[in-house]
């Protein structure tokens, strides 16, 4: 049995009241779909603490030539009393990377540019951490194209199939967008489906998709 608590209430108020609002919370966004469980202790070896420091050592420049308080090259560290700590929420996470607290973790699962032809559905992904049709995942997904496209988050191959043959798509709530030239939003849809473009312009069009997956 899961038990929903509201952390910032704890000291300041009742078990009960934390319990209460705690529960609110979970009701209100359950069917939303932008509810996420996380593994505190897995998750918790992977920051590493601030370490422990006197006022002496407070500007003490770290060994990469970095100056006390400031951010690193190599983010996403931060210069803390001479020693390179990590400090995503401050120095944000280099290229693909997306911050987990203060430590950073890989989440992008497809960087492509290709050249989308005239009248053609010739590029379209699939993927899932186990194509389970049940299992709902969320993604973000950053387009951008030289000429107006059309783009499609579908549900699963047969939607896919459908749309092929010219099937009304409009009607499905995670239809994406046409005749654009970008295109960047978080998406949540079953685990076998994907994203399918559509080029309706008078010449080809190149196209940069990058796919982050999203806890």
């Amino acid at each position: 049995k899961y038990v929903f608590i509201e952390t910032t209430m704890v000291g300041s108020s009742s078990f009960e009241e934390a319990y209460n609002e705690g529960s609110r919370q979970f009701d209100e966004f359950r069917d939303s779909g932008n509810i996420s469980y996380v593994h505190v202790a897995e998750y918790r070896a992977k920051i590493t603490p601030y370490p422990g420091y006197t006022a002496c050592s407070l500007n003490q420049p770290c060994i990469d030539g970095t100056k006390a308080g400031e951010c690193s090259l190599s983010r996403p560290k931060l210069c803390a009393g001479g020693t390179l700590v990590d400090a995503a929420s401050v120095c944000g996470c280099p290229g693909y990377e997306r911050a987990f607290g203060d430590s950073c973790y890989s989440s992008i699962i497809k960087n492509e540019t290709f050249v989308l032809g005239k009248a053609s559905y010739d590029r379209t992904y699939f993927w899932g951490p186990n194509q389970d049709p049940d299992i709902f995942v969320t993604y973000q997904y950053k387009v951008s194209s030289t000429g107006p496209i059309k783009v499609f988050i579908v549900p699963d191959r047969e939607d896919y199939d459908k749309l092929k043959a010219g099937a009304d798509f409009m009607h499905y709530p995670v239809y994406a967008g046409t005749n654009t030239l970008s295109y960047d939003q978080l998406v949540t849809h079953e685990g076998n489906g994907g994203i399918a473009f559509y080029n309706d312009g008078g010449s080809s069009a190149t196209v940069t998709l990058q796919v982050f997956y999203s806890e």
